[in-house]
């Protein structure tokens, strides 16, 4: 690997990181645990990926128990702003996908499978220790 691409990968993580702990900052904990690993850069993206994929996955779920209570406007409200976090969540994911070489050619749905099937990420590699 040439210096000039560990460099982009370098900067394409950091700015990653940033952008999502800019949209979610509870997410921002578990930084640790991909600066502390000893993955390259670009697996670092992957698996912060997955991470991001898990995440949402579990945020847009709780969100949505959550809002069964709510009358009809505070539902469609949270409807909305789910809306729009589901399409950061694809651009996102879009954004960076370029940076890795097992998801640079895969569609969101393909992602979606492949990072579902990944349970380490809910297990031990995500355990703040």
């Amino acid at each position: 690997m040439t210096n000039e691409t560990y460099d982009d990968n370098r900067v394409a993580f950091l700015s990653m990181t940033q952008e999502y702990f800019e949209r979610f900052p509870e997410v921002e904990n578990k930084m640790e645990i991909f600066v502390n690993n000893e993955l390259t850069d670009q697996n670092k993206i992957e698996q912060f990926l997955i991470y991001t994929y898990w995440y949402f996955d579990e945020y847009y779920s709780m969100t949505l128990r959550l809002s069964q209570d709510k009358d009809e406007n505070q539902f469609e409200k949270i409807i909305d702003e789910l809306w729009f976090e589901t399409k950061y969540q694809f651009d996102f994911y879009y954004k960076y996908r370029i940076y890795t070489k097992k998801m640079c050619q895969m569609s969101y749905q393909e992602f979606s499978e492949f990072a579902s099937k990944i349970e380490n990420h809910k297990l031990d590699f995500f355990k703040v220790k």
